[in-house]
């Protein structure tokens, strides 16, 4: 009877075949042959390269192929014979939980010569005996390769991951650095932008200082004007208040050449009084005529002086005035130059601050123009880093699935072998229990050929051969 489990896809240990020291071809080793499944696997290349190779043990193998491949995987040594340490070991490898004793038990009912060395002929009349450990050493063997080609795709898969987790660790250095390149750009510009701000504050500023100035500047052009025309008023002034001066002076000086005139008359008049004394009453009218008309004339230049003498303070005032004037003009044309000056400096100041502020202006578009290119690397770098983290994603999912797929692939086979190993039990012990049957059947048949011969009897017993 076939084994209901054959072809089910179970857990199993690994095959002898996958084991560390085995070949298909070579001899093999078997004290490198580990009991455990962790420790019998051969460890698969770090990075799947190619294609794993396809399992060896048909899914739906016919009963000759299952018979065959079963005896090449106990056949150790590729010597078409069975031995006693290699059969405990595939038992062993494959996670069989037999006793020692019973192992040691099947092996000595598939020796049927006792040498030590199991035939296939052998090993064929066991198999019709062990139907079911026949199938399940199948499974677990094909089992074992189905879940060394698992692991080793995880193990493929795993690498792939470290291989694009590097890549996404490189993508996001790059991507940092291009960042930081950026960053470093976008501060730079933002330094020249704040930069250029203060310069056209400072422009305005300058600006400002010299409206102020110039504003200054036209209020003392405004009052150095005003002064000039005060001091031209003055001149003014001056030059009207000194006519009348001049002609009292005139006037004074012809008064006193008139009165050198009279008095030299007098003189003329008394040397003729003296000369002529008949005409002395006439020259004594005549000189009191003269002598009233120089008293008058004293009078008129007394009169005359005092006008000058208060014509003359009146011209000294305006004199002093107009010296002040002249002073306050010569200070406004002084405030004047001064505030041109500042003027000049807050022009020259103002061109200055506009050669900053085109200069910070043209590195600002000179730094400005340089962002593009910074930007679009970045950009291109942050789609190569979302790719490599899409990818990372990606390959971490697949292992993940691929884990979990094994891990559920590992608990069905556990499950299974936990409802395989009572059908083993049973079947071992049934398989004794025949073969004890049949050990008491021989002798019960030898103690009764005894008894006949002894008795004496025809023995009409059907012979072993011919027992159903």
């Amino acid at each position: 009877m076939a084994s209901p489990f054959v072809g089910q896809t179970v857990f199993a240990a690994p095959s002898i075949g996958s084991l560390p020291g085995h070949s298909p071809t070579g001899t093999r080793d078997i004290g490198t042959v580990s009991g455990t499944v962790s420790g019998a696997l051969t460890k698969p290349p770090r990075r799947a390269t190619t294609a794993l190779a396809p399992n060896r043990f048909p899914e739906h193998p016919s009963g000759e192929t299952k018979l065959r491949l079963v005896f090449e995987e106990l056949d150790m040594n590729d010597n078409n014979i069975v031995e006693p340490e290699g059969f405990r070991r595939v038992l062993k490898a494959l996670n069989f939980r037999l006793s020692a004793a019973t192992v040691s038990d099947l092996y000595e009912r598939m020796d049927l010569n006792k040498n030590g060395a199991v035939n296939n002929s052998e090993y064929l009349n066991w198999a019709q005996h062990y139907p079911v450990l026949v199938d399940a050493i199948y499974t677990r063997s094909r089992e074992a390769v189905e879940q060394a080609r698992k692991e080793a795709a995880i193990e493929g898969l795993r690498g792939s991951l470290e291989d694009v987790t590097r890549k996404e660790r490189l993508s996001n250095q790059q991507y940092q650095a291009c960042l930081g390149e950026l960053r470093a750009q976008e501060r730079a510009i933002e330094v020249l932008v704040q930069e250029h701000e203060a310069r056209k504050d400072g422009e305005k500023d300058f600006g400002k200082m010299l409206f102020d100035a110039e504003k200054e500047a036209e209020y003392a052009k405004t009052e150095r004007n005003a002064r000039e025309k005060d001091v031209q008023a003055a001149r003014e002034t001056e030059r009207k208040a000194q006519k009348p001066l001049t002609d009292a002076r005139r006037e004074v000086s012809v008064t006193e050449r008139q009165i050198s005139v009279y008095e030299s008359e007098i003189s003329k008049s008394r040397e003729k009084e003296r000369q002529l004394e008949q005409m002395l009453a006439e020259a004594k009218k005549e000189t009191q005529r003269y002598i009233d008309a120089l008293g008058d004339t004293n009078e008129e230049v007394a009169r005359l002086r005092d006008r000058e003498r208060e014509m003359s303070e009146s011209f000294q005032q305006i004199q002093m005035e107009s010296k002040k004037a002249q002073d306050l003009l010569r200070d406004a044309e002084v405030e004047v130059g001064r505030r041109l000056e500042l003027v000049n400096e807050s022009l020259q100041k103002q061109r200055q601050a506009r050669e900053l502020t085109a200069n910070a202006d043209a590195r600002l578009e000179e730094e400005r123009r340089k962002l593009p290119p910074f930007k679009q690397r970045e950009g291109h770098q942050k789609q190569l880093y979302d790719a490599a983290i899409r990818a990372m994603e990606d390959a971490d999912k697949e292992l993940r699935n691929a884990e979990q797929e094994l891990a559920e692939y590992l608990s069905r086979r556990g499950s299974v072998e936990e409802d395989e190993h009572p059908l083993l039990e049973h079947e071992i012990r049934l398989r004794e229990q025949r073969y004890n049957l049949d050990d008491r059947d021989d002798t019960h048949w030898d103690e009764v050929t005894q008894f006949i011969a002894y008795d004496g009897r025809s023995d009409t017993r059907l012979l072993k051969s011919q027992r159903v």
